[in-house]
């Protein structure tokens, strides 16, 4: 666990029931629901929780937390060799290059201010972990809402779809060339 000014940066441990818990719940608070997450999440409205699609075993979840409220998340993808969530929602990439991974989701549940000062070190966190995976290109899908927190950590738009009259975007952030938020 690394710990930046307020918050302590750490992996989520996804074999334990209470993290996993508090992740959903935060994940469930920064999202909501929607037509378009419901094709990729499972959303428990009752229980106030989200869960994706893709198994706990193949992610790693990185978390900005205060005290035990996590307040910013990343979760990332390394089962390549099954279905994707970019490919649950009609995209392709090249899955048998070396080093690809996923980002599934990123969120802040901080007020604008805050999540810009935060986002900066979180993100130089994750990345630091990708990195040292030997991770040379990370792949994602957003929505049009959400697609600049995206674009200000590195990521970059190659691909547009439209769901329900909703554009959803494929990114690509090619970490060998020293992405953005790398240098944050």
């Amino acid at each position: 666990m690394e710990t930046q000014k307020n918050f302590a940066f750490s992996v989520l441990d996804t074999a334990s029931e209470a993290q996993r818990f508090s992740y959903e719940r935060s994940l469930y608070r920064a999202f909501g629901t929607s037509e378009i997450l419901e094709r990729i999440w499972t959303i428990d409205r009752t229980t106030k929780r989200t869960v994706t699609k893709i198994p706990y075993e193949t992610q790693e979840i990185y978390t900005a937390s205060t005290g035990e409220r996590i307040v910013a998340a990343a979760a990332v993808n390394f089962g390549v060799g099954a279905p994707l969530q970019l490919e649950l929602e009609g995209f392709s990439i090249d899955k048998a290059a070396p080093g690809v991974c996923e980002i599934i989701q990123m969120f802040c549940l901080l007020d604008v201010m805050s999540s810009a000062t935060l986002l900066r070190s979180f993100t130089k966190f994750f990345l630091e972990k990708l990195y040292a995976k030997g991770i040379g290109k990370m792949y994602g899908t957003c929505s049009e809402r959400r697609v600049r927190p995206y674009q200000a950590i590195g990521l970059r738009v190659i691909g547009e779809l439209a769901y329900k009259g909703e554009k959803v975007f494929l990114l690509e952030m090619d970490l060998g060339r020293g992405a953005a938020g790398a240098n944050m």
